[in-house]
């Protein structure tokens, strides 16, 4: 029997080799600054939002109203965001912009406003998730407006849509 060559010998188990040296990571997830702001830009709209001041109050359906439920908030890749009015306009008109930010491992969204109608939780640590189309999230110790009283609530839960 004749002598394999060397060099023919690793093509040869070369060739066998690579449909098994890579594995394809499935548990691998999308960058968030992709989930958040897509290539250049991405719209979400606020579906759900309550707040938790010893009781949970339901801030979407109960205290804002029809011309902020439909508000579009836009993220950008360049760190910028923007809201402004849906369908359903503000008297006098209501939109913000600002910018945003992660933390480290980006399980964290921060919101600064530059003027406008100031979100209330701007400047305030959002802990964020994206499930499907939706961004969910809650902030804690958030200043708000309830009732006539400014009150501080310990958390405040959020679902954004993507539009």
């Amino acid at each position: 029997m004749k002598k394999i060559k060397p060099f023919v010998l690793f093509i040869l188990l070369t060739c066998l080799a690579l449909p098994f040296g890579c594995k394809k990571n499935e548990d691998s997830q999308p960058d968030k600054t992709v989930l958040l702001a897509g290539t250049t830009s991405k719209k979400w709209k606020l579906t759900a939002a309550t707040a938790t001041v010893g009781i949970n109050i339901d801030i979407y359906n109960t205290y804002l109203p029809p011309c902020k439920q439909d508000d579009i908030f836009t993220f950008s890749t360049d760190n910028k965001y923007e809201t402004t009015e849906g369908g359903t306009s503000c008297s006098p008109a209501t939109t913000d912009k600002g910018t945003w930010t992660f933390n480290g491992d980006k399980t964290q969204l921060t919101l600064t406003s530059m003027g406008g109608a100031a979100l209330p939780y701007s400047g305030v640590p959002l802990t964020i998730n994206f499930v499907g189309n939706t961004m969910q999230g809650e902030a804690s110790n958030v200043p708000i407006s309830y009732l006539g009283t400014s009150l501080t609530a310990t958390t405040v839960s959020f679902t954004f849509t993507a539009q």
